[in-house]
């Protein structure tokens, strides 16, 4: 086994189709880093926690980690929670260098203006003035994670001339999904796609899905779709599968990267 390897934290979910995500984005990094030991696991409410993985790995002969969190905007779980179990379970047996979140990866970005793109219909065209993105993230009382959510929003009206791209959040932060989604069924937007920002299934989506629904079978002039999550398929061969590991493995690459270690550069 490699002296080197890569650690990709989860948040953490009861959601089994969510738990799933994690463990097959686990094996999709893994066979594109082949010269590296992966493992995966979750920050919470799961037993594959931070100090099981780096038993794991330190029983292989691992020396060096890059610790990836699987996470959109780094708050508290990046800046402090997954840096502290990661310390405290490697202590004295492992250096350890923690990769950035994914936050606005051009492949990110990519992989949203995607599923963007799929909500529309075939015979579906974007009526300039007429259409509103609705970002919906997670949240968090962190002023810099919250500014980065408005920077992803920003790159993502730089793809969409004629939509007005606006973002709200599940908790934590303003404008909330309930008070975004009320101001835009008193509006003129024709068109209107919630797209949440969210990486894999879980309670939260299921919440934000259950909201638009009802928005959606109030009679009106407006049309309301649900965008995909963002990886909510992963491992089914999608876009996904590629746009997303390109981003993780990235990021990974760049923390080995302080270690030395090159890691090839992913094909286009």
């Amino acid at each position: 086994m490699s002296q080197t390897g890569v650690l990709l934290v989860g948040h953490g979910t009861r959601s089994a189709a969510g738990i799933g995500c994690v463990q097959r984005l686990g094996r999709l990094v893994a066979e594109r880093m082949p010269q590296q030991t992966v493992r995966h696991c979750f920050l919470e409410l799961h037993d594959q926690s931070i100090g099981w993985a780096i038993d794991e790995l330190a029983a292989v002969g691992v020396q060096r980690l890059a610790v990836v969190p699987v996470l959109l905007f780094a708050a508290g779980h990046a800046r402090s929670d997954i840096p502290e179990q990661c310390r405290a379970a490697a202590a004295g047996r492992m250096e350890l260098q923690q990769a950035d979140v994914l936050g606005c990866h051009p492949a990110l970005v990519e992989l949203s203006h995607r599923r963007f793109l799929e909500t529309l219909s075939p015979a579906e065209s974007v009526v300039p003035g007429k259409t509103c993105l609705l970002l919906v993230g997670r949240g968090s009382y962190d002023a810099e994670a919250t500014a980065e959510m408005r920077r992803f929003a920003e790159r993502r009206q730089d793809r969409l001339p004629g939509v007005d791209v606006q973002v709200a959040f599940i908790a934590m932060a303003k404008p909330a999904v309930a008070e975004a989604i009320e101001n835009l069924a008193a509006s003129d937007f024709e068109q209107i796609v919630v797209q949440p920002h969210l990486l894999f299934p879980g309670e939260l989506f299921d919440g934000l899905r259950q909201r638009v629904l009802q928005q959606a079978q109030i009679p009106s002039k407006q049309q309301w779709r649900l965008a995909p999550l963002l990886a909510g398929d992963l491992g089914s061969g999608d876009i996904a599968d590629r746009l997303l590991v390109d981003a993780i493995v990235d990021r990974a690459a760049d923390a080995l990267s302080r270690f030395g270690v090159a890691v090839p550069p992913h094909s286009a």
